[in-house]
């Protein structure tokens, strides 16, 4: 029974993963964002932003869980002057999944840069997720 846990966890990281790049897949572009838990105001300590009409090949995205923070896919598709947009927060403490939440989203295009640098709800989640992070040293 001791290898359950790890297998439902593994299933799930997986699910997780085919969904983002199935979206990914689908979209016009993607930004992934990480996030410092402890610093979300400051906005991302680091970002990648992928184009299809820059470079169709990078919608073949491969979406790993290998980081400590708070990991948002950004992904988007763009009408005109207007965007439409799924988040995707999955927030890993020393590998382990603590926190995860799904928005949408939709804006003007001239909006998009700045919502990026500035999200609030990635702030509220943030704060959520403080929440459930046990003390360390504390059982999980």
């Amino acid at each position: 029974m001791s290898g359950k846990p790890y297998e439902l966890r593994s299933l799930m990281q997986d699910l997780v993963a085919d969904e983002i790049e199935r979206l990914i897949a689908m979209a016009d572009l993607y930004v992934f964002a990480l996030y410092d838990p402890n610093e979300v105001d400051a906005g991302p300590m680091d970002f990648r932003a992928y184009d299809r009409s820059e470079d169709p090949a990078s919608m073949q995205a491969r979406v790993s869980f290998d980081y400590d923070g708070i990991g948002v896919w950004y992904i988007c598709n763009r009408s005109e002057d207007r965007y439409s947009l799924r988040k995707v927060l999955v927030r890993l403490d020393e590998g382990r999944f603590v926190h995860g939440q799904v928005d949408g989203f939709e804006g003007p295009w001239d909006d998009f840069a700045r919502m990026l640098s500035d999200d609030a709800w990635v702030k509220a989640q943030a704060g959520k997720a403080a929440q459930t992070v046990p003390a360390s040293g504390a059982a999980a």
